[in-house]
C-alpha cells in the first residue's frame, strides 16, 4: 500500500494552485493583447464635440455602425441638419402635417436600418392611403435624456413648426442622464434644485489596486457566456455566488428605485412642465410614451436583472416592477399632458415571438420588430386622441 505523506499533498496542493495563478496571469495578459473588450456603440467618426448637448452629429456624414459583439451592423446617415434620417426642409412648402420624435438611441434607431425606424415606419402608417399629408420627423440622439431632449426640441424642434411632439422616455437610463446633464451644465431647475446632485457609487468588487469587473479575463468570461447565463438559472446563481456586482454592473433602471435615481425623475418632470408651456406658446400637443427596460418585457434578462439586484432594490422592484411607468402615467394626467402605453402590447408581442428576442441579445437595442410595433401602438394612439 502506498502512504502518500501530509507533506506531498500539501506540496501538490501548493503546486496546483500556482499552476492555476499562472494560467489565469498568462490568460489575462494575452486577452489584454489580443481581444477588444467591448465598449459600446463607437459614433467618434461622426460627432464632434457640443458644450449644449455634449455631442452633435456631423451634418451629412455616414458610417457603418457595429453593435455590440457584433450584434449588428447598420448604416447610419445624417442628414444637413445633423440629424439621422432623409432631408425635412424647415420650410413646410407641402404644408404637412408634422409630427417631431425625440428621444435618445431607440429612436435614433442603432440596431435599424433607416428603412425600419419608428419615425419610417410611422410616416407610411399615416400615408397608407397614399394621402402623403404627414411627415414624421426624427430627432432622436443615442445616450441622451430628458433635459438634453429639451433643448433639442428648443434650438431645432420648434423650427419645423410641428403640430405634435412625442418624446420617448427610456426606462432604462434616462434618469441618470438627467442627473449627469445637471450636474456637467449646472442647470437651475429651480431655486431649490440649483446645486449639484451626489451619486452614490460603492464599487463591491475592489480589493486595493484590483477591480475583478475590470478584468479582460473575466469579461471575456463573461461575454462568452452571456447566452447560456440568460436562459440558465442554475449558471446564474453558480455565478453569483462568487461575483457580486459593482453598482456600475447593476442593472440601470434600478434608479427608479432609488433617491438618487428618483432626483432624476424630479428633472424630467421640472423639464416636461417647461416643455408644456412651449406647446401651448407654439401650439404643439405633447406626448410621452415610455420604452420599457429590458427586463419589463424578456423573461431572461428579468431573471438575470433580479438576481444581481441588492435585497432592498429587489424588494421595491417586486412591489412595483412597473413604476417608471406608473410614475409617468401620473404625472402626465396631473399636467394634460398625452400618455402612450408601450409596455403590454411589446410584452404580448414578446410571449407570442417565444425564443425570438425583439431586441439585439448584447447591445440590447430594438430589432426592426420592435421599432414597427412601437410605431403601429403610437399611431392607434393618436388616430383616436389627437389626430
Amino acid at each position: 500500500m502506498i502512504k502518500i505523506s501530509l507533506k506531498h499533498v500539501v506540496y501538490s496542493f501548493v503546486m496546483l494552485c500556482l499552476s492555476l495563478i499562472i494560467v489565469l496571469m498568462l490568460g489575462e495578459v494575452l486577452l489584454r493583447f489580443f481581444w477588444v473588450k467591448p465598449t459600446g456603440v463607437d459614433l467618434s467618426g461622426i460627432t464632434v464635440k457640443d458644450e449644449t448637448l455634449g455631442y452633435r452629429f456631423v451634418p451629412n456624414s455616414s458610417a457603418i455602425i457595429t453593435g455590440l459583439m457584433n450584434d449588428y451592423q447598420t448604416s447610419v446617415k445624417i442628414n444637413s441638419y445633423g440629424f439621422r434620417g432623409r432631408e425635412h426642409d424647415i420650410e413646410n412648402k407641402l404644408k404637412k402635417k408634422r409630427i417631431i420624435l425625440i428621444g435618445d438611441s431607440v429612436v435614433f434607431g442603432l440596431g435599424t436600418g433607416e428603412e425600419d425606424n419608428i419615425d419610417t415606419a410611422m410616416e407610411r402608417l399615416l400615408n397608407a392611403n397614399n394621402s402623403n399629408s404627414y411627415e414624421v420627423i426624427n430627432l432622436g440622439m443615442p445616450g441622451i435624456g430628458t433635459l438634453a431632449e429639451e433643448q433639442i426640441l428648443i434650438f431645432h424642434g420648434l423650427l419645423y413648426k410641428p403640430g405634435i411632439v412625442i418624446f420617448f422616455v427610456n426606462a432604462i437610463n434616462d434618469l441618470g442622464d438627467n442627473v449627469n446633464y445637471y450636474n456637467s451644465h449646472s442647470i437651475q431647475v429651480s431655486s431649490k434644485t440649483n446645486n449639484r446632485i451626489s451619486s452614490k457609487s460603492n464599487d463591491l468588487n475592489t480589493f486595493h489596486l484590483f477591480k475583478i469587473s475590470e478584468s479582460y479575463l473575466f469579461n471575456f468570461i463573461k461575454w462568452q457566456m452571456r447566452p447560456f447565463i440568460l436562459k440558465s438559472q442554475i449558471l446564474r446563481k453558480a455565478i453569483l455566488f462568487f461575483y457580486k456586482p459593482s453598482v456600475e454592473d447593476l442593472p440601470s433602471f434600478r434608479e427608479w428605485y432609488t433617491e438618487e435615481g428618483l432626483a432624476g425623475f424630479s428633472l424630467m418632470k421640472a423639464a416636461f412642465e417647461r416643455i408644456s408651456v412651449l406647446g401651448n406658446q407654439h401650439n404643439f400637443k405633447i406626448n410621452i410614451a415610455v420604452i420599457p427596460s429590458r427586463p419589463q418585457f424578456d423573461k431572461s434578462y428579468e431573471y438575470l436583472s433580479k438576481a444581481v439586484l441588492p435585497p432592498d432594490i429587489l424588494e421595491e422592484y417586486n412591489k412595483d416592477p412597473q413604476k417608471p411607468q406608473r410614475l409617468i402615467r401620473e404625472f402626465c394626467k396631473d399636467k394634460s399632458i398625452g400618455y402612450i402605453e408601450l409596455l403590454d402590447d411589446l410584452i404580448y408581442l414578446q410571449n407570442k415571438s417565444r425564443d425570438i428576442p425583439l431586441t439585439h441579445p448584447n447591445d440590447g437595442h430594438p430589432k426592426a420588430q420592435y421599432s414597427k410595433e412601437v410605431a403601429r401602438i403610437v399611431v392607434g394612439e393618436l388616430q383616436k386622441r389627437v389626430l
